[in-house]
């Protein structure tokens, strides 16, 4: 598989008089599981819409690469996917229809991964025809997930993927998410969640508008200052 990285570089944000970023630099390579903590209201979730082009930034740079070569913004962001914190899936389709139209159509590819892709090891083929409104917050959470993973991302962006899930379902994503960087695409999680940084290889901390790599450590260390 190709390599690829993403750098950021003096990016700065501002929503009016609430500066969220300034002059911060971030730097991930294929195979890196990147677990961003920082408290409520920090700049996590801003930071992953801004590398999804939800939001633009006010100043800095983004620079995706394959294999050295620079991919244009415009062409960039399809090479990523992005699964929000809370729930985007059609209430009233089932789990198949749902990912039927992230598989733009292509039932021969979603029937083989059903089988023995990550909508199986994610434990989806069990309620596969099940509608989404009759779904558990862990079964619906799974389905968004393979629906990022339709269209094999390179970068897949996540905001708090494990929040309020049952532990059986947590260990499943985190497993996902350690194996899917593994294979050489980027993996960048906003979380809360003490066992998501046990997964992931590099933890970035975003204070005082900010984005400081830290060494790989607990919760508790990384915010002993706050305790």
């Amino acid at each position: 598989m190709s390599n690829i990285s993403l750098d950021i570089n003096g990016l700065y944000k501002a929503y009016k008089k609430n500066i969220i970023f300034t002059d911060a630099n971030m730097s991930v390579k294929g195979g890196d599981c990147i677990a961003l903590v920082g408290e409520n209201g920090c700049g996590k979730s801003t930071l992953i819409n801004i590398i999804a082009n939800i939001i633009k930034l006010d100043k800095g740079t983004i620079t995706f690469k394959i294999d050295d070569e620079e991919i244009p913004m415009n062409k960039a962001w399809e090479y990523v996917s992005y699964v929000p914190q809370h729930n985007s899936l059609i209430d009233t389709l089932s789990a198949y229809d749902n990912l039927l139209f992230w598989y733009q159509g292509d039932r021969k590819k979603l029937n083989q991964d059903i089988k023995e892709g990550f909508i199986k090891e994610l434990g989806i083929d069990q309620y596969i025809n099940k509608r989404v409104n009759r779904m558990s917050g862990g079964m619906q959470k799974r389905v968004s997930i393979a629906c990022a993973l339709a269209n094999n991302p390179r970068i897949l962006l996540l905001d708090e993927a494990n929040a309020s899930l049952d532990i059986v379902c947590k260990l499943q994503i985190q497993k996902m998410l350690q194996k899917y960087a593994a294979m050489g695409n980027i993996v960048i999680h906003s979380t809360h969640e003490e066992g998501d940084i046990g997964v992931c290889n590099k933890i970035f901390y975003i204070a005082d508008q900010k984005i400081t790599e830290v060494p790989m450590t607990s919760l508790k260390d990384i915010f002993k200052d706050k305790l």
